[in-house]
């Protein structure tokens, strides 16, 4: 609710509009188009509840809906956003806790599955480990690219064990695997003029398809450049050209980027950025 500077869901529900809403997905949309949304920002889509409260959910919701306009009045998932430990607390709280929201618009049929996205794994491990089991869907950011390869295996092991699905965010790790200059991409505003990362700018640059003239670079560039628009529509369907790609790129790149110290990644606090 709170992307765009809070528009984003009105600007959806108008594109989906105007491209017909006669489908038979979930929602209702055409195209095998899935409608996700989130909860748990502070805003007043809220209705004045804790975002992390049962009514906070429901008030949120209510609020997507109105903008989404889903023609079957609901959507395929409603995801939480960005929790902390004590927001969990929160959350989890019987009775109270937003928890009890996802359980009643399942049951339902407003949302046809639930789950959580945030950074921090100890976060998306508890979601997944609880046992109202309400993780169907778990979305890691910026955490599986190839610069950024954090969320296995601990993260994986466990979201498949408890049949959770894993919806990868930041495939292009905040477009600096874009094909785009990558100091010309942190430069354009919003999260990333913030955020001060010279060293893996730096190796991002290296990385990046317009670097061509080193040992293996022209074949590297190509197929990632094949990999990154296959990824934008899904690369499940790419599975040998992704292989491909990635075993180039390893061959160059795989020893310095597990090598890369962690502290010189990107890292936000949604609470002091503008999304």
């Amino acid at each position: 609710p709170n992307y765009g500077g809070g528009r984003s869901e009105e600007r959806i529900g108008l594109a989906l509009n105007e491209l017909g809403r006669s489908g038979s997905g979930s929602a209702g949309l055409a195209g095998g188009v899935t409608l996700v949304t989130k909860c748990g920002d502070p805003g007043p889509q809220n209705g004045g509840h804790s975002p992390f409260s049962r009514e906070g959910v429901h008030h949120s919701l209510r609020e997507s809906l109105r903008l989404l306009r889903p023609p079957r009045g609901r959507l395929d998932f409603l995801l939480l956003h960005d929790p902390s430990q004590e927001d969990l607390d929160e959350f989890f709280a019987d009775g109270v806790g937003g928890f009890e929201a996802f359980r009643e618009l399942l049951a339902d049929g407003t949302v046809v599955g639930t789950g959580v996205g945030v950074r921090e794994h100890d976060v998306l491990l508890r979601f997944i480990e609880h046992p109202s089991d309400l993780a169907d869907v778990v979305l890691t950011v910026n955490d599986w690219n190839l610069l950024r390869r954090y969320a296995e295996p601990e993260l994986f092991a466990a979201a498949e064990g408890r049949g959770a699905s894993v919806l990868n965010g930041g495939p292009l790790y905040l477009g600096l695997l874009s094909g785009m200059d990558p100091a010309l991409s942190f430069s354009q505003g919003g999260v990333k003029s913030g955020l001060k990362c010279p060293e893996l700018i730096d190796l991002a640059t290296r990385v990046s398809p317009a670097d061509c003239e080193r040992p293996g670079g022209a074949r590297f560039a190509s197929e990632i450049e094949e990999l990154v628009d296959s990824m934008l529509l899904g690369c499940v369907t790419e599975v040998e050209r992704y292989a491909t790609a990635l075993t180039a790129f390893e061959s160059v790149f795989g020893a310095e980027v597990r090598a890369f110290d962690t502290l010189n990644h990107v890292y936000y606090n949604k609470n002091e950025m503008e999304l």
